[in-house]
């Protein structure tokens, strides 16, 4: 019935979060490891030209905005993901707890 279907999306849902926090967690430490390998590659996937390769004595955006923001950025995004993704979890561990509450209290067990 619907119930089940209802657990079994949200523990789909469930296994997604947590391969998506495995790739996230991957991904991290490569950038952690061989930061210039990670960076490069992310923006060969990122951009289709080569636009993104910048030379500080003469684009002035790369003077503009220092390494230091592109980290502050990234520390953001990271904790904004894993807020996000955490969130999500918590939302779906209380919809399978209601949801097996309910199968239970009306005695269709689990």
């Amino acid at each position: 019935g619907r119930p089940r279907l209802y657990m079994l999306l949200c523990a789909a849902a469930g296994w997604g979060l947590w391969a998506m926090a495995a790739a996230g967690s991957a991904l991290l430490v490569w950038a952690l490891v061989n930061f210039e390998g990670f960076f490069i590659t992310f923006h060969r996937v990122a951009f289709h030209n080569d636009l993104w390769l910048l030379d500080p004595r003469t684009d002035l955006l790369i003077r503009l905005m220092p390494e230091e923001l592109f980290v502050h950025l990234g520390v953001k995004g990271i904790a904004a993901a894993a807020g996000w993704m955490a969130l999500v979890g918590i939302g779906l561990r209380l919809g399978l707890n209601r949801t097996r509450n309910d199968r239970t209290e009306n005695g269709h067990g689990i």
